[in-house]
């Protein structure tokens, strides 16, 4: 078997690499710690070398299904700036490999171009749905109410989405995954204060009876009550972050 990069992704790790030896050396991504800033600037410029889209198929502006060159990227930016690197990666794994695999084609049209722009970013806030105060969802006139808390959301101060999976308040074996604007009414964040990632918007996160429609179930609204095997590919997704 060889373990050898293809030329592609030989590249693809070079052109980072150089990249972030200009743009962000570890002197300018220290300084950018100490005072909490978000490089936006930076993520905007590794979109424009299209690196955002390395999970948005190219019907959608992206470069197709590379799994293996966007953990390259991330590797190589996190021998950087760990900050920048997770934040690339809410974008391209929460964004772009989510939505490619468990959106709705409604919402793969009206996400995934921007995810390759690198212009939405996503975070994974699921706290603990099997504990008393985790994610839960009841239903609403109009659709659902959901309340609870996740205690520990990166890059929650600088998500646009937040992808949470909630237990039914009726049956707690019924799991729904939804799609939650970040500044939605209902959606608190506290700050939490991270040693080395400060630009990077960690928050504990409460949702206080935020409206909910079933259109912002991921997938539509025929996944209400599936949300489990949606839950086991987005923890095969936090582990392809960690080990990324």
């Amino acid at each position: 078997m060889d373990f050898n990069l293809s030329a592609d992704q030989a590249l693809i790790k070079e052109t980072v690499r150089r990249f972030m030896q200009r743009e962000c050396p570890r002197e300018t991504a220290h300084a950018l710690d100490e005072q909490g800033t978000f490089p936006a600037e930076l993520l905007l410029k590794i979109a424009g070398l299209g690196f955002c889209g390395l999970n948005v198929p190219e019907i959608f502006d992206g470069g197709g299904q590379d799994t293996l060159g966007t953990a390259i990227v991330i590797e190589e930016i996190a021998a950087f700036s760990p900050a920048l690197a997770e934040l690339y990666a809410s974008v391209s794994l929460s964004g772009g490999w989510v939505l490619s695999r468990l959106g709705s084609p409604q919402q793969q049209r009206e996400f995934l171009p921007q995810v390759a722009q690198g212009t939405l970013k996503f975070t994974l806030a699921s706290g603990d749905s099997l504990a008393e105060d985790g994610p839960r969802v009841d239903q609403a006139p109009e659709g659902f109410l959901l309340s609870g808390r996740a205690p520990f959301v990166s890059p929650a101060q600088r998500a646009d989405y937040m992808i949470v999976p909630a237990r039914s308040e009726a049956e707690s074996n019924h799991l729904t995954v939804f799609l939650v604007p970040a500044r939605q009414p209902g959606v608190q964040l506290r700050p939490v204060q991270t040693v080395g990632e400060r630009g990077l918007g960690v928050a504990q996160v409460s949702f206080e009876a935020v409206r909910l429609t079933s259109e912002q179930v991921l997938g539509g609204a025929e996944q209400v009550g599936q949300g489990q095997a949606q839950l086991e590919t987005l923890t095969a997704l936090e582990h392809l972050v960690g080990a990324a």
